[in-house]
C-alpha cells in the first residue's frame, strides 16, 4: 500500500499483479483498474510505487474505479 502524503489517506491497493499492468497504466496514462485512459485533471493519483524488479510506476485511477466508488 502506499505511503500516506500529508492529512490524505494511504491509496488503496490496486487489485492487479503489477507484472499484469500495460505500459499505460504503469506511467499512468490509464487507469490502474480499469485500463482506460485517465485525464490529467480527473484522475486519482494512487503514487509511485515500485515494482518487482525495482522500477518506479505511478499508478492513477478513475475516481469511479476506486473501492467504494467514486471520492
Amino acid at each position: 500500500m502506499a505511503r500516506s502524503r500529508g492529512n490524505e489517506p494511504p491509496a488503496p491497493p490496486v487489485p492487479l499483479t503489477e507484472p499484469a499492468l500495460s505500459d499505460e497504466q504503469r506511467r499512468g496514462a490509464a487507469c490502474a483498474y480499469c485500463g482506460l485512459p485517465v485525464s490529467t485533471g480527473s484522475a486519482v493519483d494512487l503514487g509511485v510505487r515500485h515494482d518487482t524488479d525495482g522500477v518506479r510506476i505511478f499508478l492513477r485511477a478513475h475516481q469511479g474505479c476506486l473501492p467504494g466508488g467514486a471520492r
